[in-house]
C-alpha cells in the first residue's frame, strides 16, 4: 500500500516484531528510460541491511537479506490443550438397530396401504420404532415414543392414523372437519410432515390433509379450513389464532391428537398455547381422543406434558438409556454417526471452515453448517458464496436458512436443498429439529450449541434411517471443557 507522500510500505513479518515496516522512497529521475541508471537507497529497518531499489522493486545485494512475507495469521498461535481420553469414544464397530426384520405386510394394514408403501414409497421393512409402536397405536392406546432422531417416527404415527380413518364407514367427508390434529414446532417441519401424509394418503383420496402455520396468509388458510380438512398439521400459535377467530374450525370429530417434537414445542414457549388447545379439545369433544407424544429427549417439561395430556400411556423407549432414572435427561445420537472435533484458534476459524467446505464440496458432499446467530449466517453466506470456487472456477452452491427469512424464502431454500445432491446450507437452529433432509453427509457446528439437547438434534440431521453420516464440532481452545459436558451425557467423540 502507499502512504500519502507516495512511499512504498513493505511489511516484514519474519522478525520478532511481526509488523515492522520498511519505507522505500520513490525517486523521480529526469533522465530518459534509455539512460536511466539504478539508484541505491539506504534503508533502515531494525537490524535489516541495505537493499538496492530499481524501478520500485527490491533487488538483492551481496550484503543484503531477503524479505520473506509470512502472514501473522499462522504465527504465535495459542497452545492447544490436550483432550482427555475419557471424552473420546471407543473404536468399536457400531451396530445399526434402525431397521427391524419385520415387514409392513405382517401388520394388520389395508392392502392398498401396503401396496402404496412398497411400490410408491419403496418401504418394505419397518424401522424398530415403527415395529414397536404400530401395534399399540392400531389398538387405540395413548403412546409416548422416545427415540433418536432419524428413526422413522413420523411414519410411525401417520400410518396408524390413515389406517384408522380409511376404516370408518360411511367414508369420512372433508366437510366433517379435522379427525386428526398434529402439532409441530416449526413451519418447515409442518411442511415436511404434510408431504409424508400426502404420500401415505395416495390410495385414499377422500381423506383431505391440510396445514396452518405462522407466516402464511390467514385469509387463504380460512378458505382452506372452510372447505374442510380431515388431517390438520399446525404450529401451536397459528392454531390458537384460528380456534379463536375461525368459526368453521371445529374439533367435534377429533379422534387423534399428536404432539411431534414435544421437547422443542416446550423449548419454544408453546406451553400456554398447548394448554389452550387441550382445554378446547376437551370442551368440544365428547369422545375419547387418542394421543401420541413424540420426543428425542425426555426432560421434566415433557414428563409434565405427559401427565397432563395422556391417560396411562404406553411408553416406547428405544434409546440405550431406556432403563435409567427418568429424572435425568437422556440423550441418544444415531448409531451410524461418526463424530469429530477440531480445536481451532479464533483467527484460524474462518479459513479452516472455508478449506473444509471447499474440500468436501469437491467430493460431492451435502453439508449443513450451524451458526448461533442470524447475522453470523448472513456474514458467512455473503463471504463464502462470493469467494469460494471449484478448480474450474465455478462458485460453490451455498444456501442460507434462518428465522428472518420470509416464509416463501424459507420454503424455497428447504425444497432446493432437499432436492439437490450437492450443496452447503448455512443455518441457525431453525433447521435443527425434525427436518428430514435426505443424504446429508456432514453436519458442521461452527459454534457449540447451548444445550446437549440442541447438540443431539443438530447432529440428527445426518445418519438418518439406517444411513451413515459425520458430524464436526468447532471449538476454541478455551471451549475444550465443553467436551466434558457432552461426555457426562454419553455423547462422546
Amino acid at each position: 500500500m502507499e502512504s500519502n507522500d507516495g512511499d512504498n510500505i513493505l511489511l516484514n513479518l519474519t522478525t520478532e516484531q511481526p509488523y515492522s515496516v520498511a519505507i522505500i522512497k520513490k525517486t523521480k529521475s529526469r533522465q530518459s528510460d534509455s539512460t536511466k541508471k539504478p539508484r541505491h537507497v539506504k534503508l533502515t529497518q531494525g537490524s535489516a541491511k541495505c537493499k538496492n531499489v530499481h524501478k520500485n522493486k527490491v533487488s538483492e545485494d551481496a550484503n543484503s537479506e531477503k524479505f520473506q512475507v509470512i502472514s501473522s495469521l499462522f504465527r504465535k498461535n495459542p497452545k492447544l490443550p490436550d483432550i482427555s481420553s475419557a471424552v473420546i469414544q471407543s473404536e468399536d464397530k457400531k451396530e445399526d438397530g434402525t431397521f427391524s426384520g419385520s415387514e409392513f405386510r405382517n401388520m394388520n394394514l389395508a392392502p392398498f396401504m401396503i401396496s402404496n408403501l412398497e411400490k410408491n414409497l419403496h418401504l418394505k421393512k419397518m424401522t424398530s420404532v415403527q415395529k414397536a409402536s404400530l401395534p399399540s397405536l392400531l389398538s387405540g392406546k395413548d403412546v409416548f415414543i422416545k427415540s433418536p432422531t432419524g428413526t422413522g417416527k413420523t411414519l410411525a404415527y401417520v400410518i396408524p392414523v390413515v389406517q384408522s380413518l380409511q376404516d370408518i364407514l360411511p367414508k369420512i367427508q372433508r366437510i366433517d372437519g379435522p379427525y386428526c390434529l398434529i402439532l409441530v414446532p416449526t413451519r418447515e417441519l409442518a411442511s415436511q410432515t404434510l408431504t409424508v401424509i400426502q404420500q401415505v394418503l395416495k390410495p385414499f383420496i377422500w381423506i383431505v390433509p391440510g396445514c396452518v402455520t405462522g407466516g402464511e396468509k390467514r385469509k387463504s388458510e380460512k378458505a382452506r379450513l372452510r372447505k374442510g380438512v380431515n388431517i390438520l398439521v399446525a404450529t401451536p400459535g397459528r392454531l390458537v389464532d384460528h380456534l379463536k377467530t375461525t368459526q368453521c374450525l371445529t374439533m367435534a370429530q377429533l379422534k387423534w391428537l399428536i404432539l411431534d417434537e414435544a421437547d422443542r414445542l416446550l423449548d419454544l414457549g408453546f406451553e400456554q398455547d398447548i394448554s389452550f388447545i387441550l382445554s378446547t379439545i376437551k370442551e368440544h369433544t365428547s369422545r375419547k381422543v387418542q394421543k401420541v407424544l413424540l420426543s428425542a429427549t425426555l426432560s421434566r417439561g415433557v414428563e409434565n406434558l405427559l401427565d397432563v395430556s395422556m391417560e396411562n400411556p404406553v411408553t416406547i423407549d428405544l434409546t440405550k438409556e431406556g432403563n435409567s432414572e427418568r429424572e435425568q435427561v437422556e440423550y441418544q445420537t444415531p448409531s451410524l454417526l461418526e463424530q469429530f472435533c477440531v480445536v481451532v484458534p479464533m483467527k484460524l476459524r474462518l479459513v479452516t471452515l472455508a478449506a473444509f467446505l471447499q474440500r468436501k464440496y469437491l467430493k460431492n458432499c451435502k453439508i449443513i453448517v450451524f451458526f448461533t446467530t442470524q447475522d453470523s449466517v448472513d456474514f458467512h453466506f455473503v463471504l463464502y458464496s462470493s469467494t469460494l470456487t471449484t478448480v474450474e472456477g465455478d462458485k460453490l452452491k451455498f444456501l442460507k436458512l434462518h428465522g428472518k427469512l420470509s416464509q416463501h424464502e424459507r420454503t424455497e431454500v428447504f425444497s432446493n436443498f432437499k432436492d439437490s445432491d450437492q450443496g452447503i446450507l448455512l443455518c441457525t437452529d431453525v433447521a435443527a429439529r425434525g427436518l428430514d433432509l435426505p443424504s446429508v453427509n456432514w453436519i458442521v457446528q461452527y459454534n457449540p450449541p447451548v444445550s446437549s439437547t440442541d447438540y443431539v438434534h443438530r447432529v440428527g440431521r445426518t445418519a438418518r434411517i439406517g444411513m451413515s453420516g459425520q458430524a464436526l464440532l468447532f471449538l476454541l481452545p478455551t471451549e475444550v471443557p465443553y467436551l466434558n459436558i457432552l461426555s457426562e451425557q454419553n455423547l462422546r467423540y
